[in-house]
C-alpha cells in the first residue's frame, strides 16, 4: 500500500514538471520589478553586501543560489524552481480539504499565479501554504 501512495505522489510531481515545461512555452515577460531583484543579487554575489535591506535581502540571496548558471537559464532555473514549490504546497493544502482532486485543483491555479510579479509573491505564498498545511 505505502508503495501505491509513493508512486501516486511520484506520478504526481512527474506530471507537475511536465506541465510546468510546457508553460515555459507561455507568452510571458518579466517586469522592471524582477529584474531589479535580480540586478541585487548580483551586487550580493560582487560585492556580499545586501543592497536596500527593506526590499526583501532574503530573495536577492535565493536568487544567488541560481548565479552557477549563465543568464537565460538562471531566470528560467529560478522560474522551474519556485513554480515547483508552489505546486507542491498548493497540492498540501488542498490535499487537506479536497482530497484526490487535489492534484487537479493545484494545476488549475498554476496559469493564474504565473502572471504574479515579482517571482518572489510566488514564492511567499508557496512558504505560506506549507505553513498552513
Amino acid at each position: 500500500m505505502s508503495f501505491l501512495r509513493k508512486s501516486k505522489y511520484f506520478l504526481f510531481f512527474i506530471l507537475a514538471e511536465l506541465f510546468l515545461a510546457l508553460m515555459l512555452f507561455n507568452r510571458y515577460e518579466f517586469t522592471g520589478e524582477t529584474w531589479g531583484y535580480w540586478f541585487f543579487s548580483r551586487i550580493f554575489e560582487e560585492s556580499g553586501q545586501v543592497q536596500l535591506p527593506g526590499r526583501g535581502p532574503g530573495y536577492s540571496i535565493y536568487l544567488s543560489l541560481f548565479s552557477f548558471v549563465d543568464y537565460p537559464f538562471s531566470v528560467t532555473l529560478e522560474y522551474f524552481v519556485t513554480n515547483t514549490l508552489l505546486i507542491l504546497a498548493l497540492f498540501f493544502a488542498f490535499r487537506k480539504y479536497i482530497g484526490g482532486y487535489s492534484f487537479f485543483a493545484s494545476i488549475l491555479w498554476l496559469p493564474f499565479l504565473q502572471s504574479a510579479e515579482p517571482s518572489l509573491q510566488v514564492l511567499a505564498l508557496a512558504c505560506a501554504l506549507f505553513s498552513l498545511s
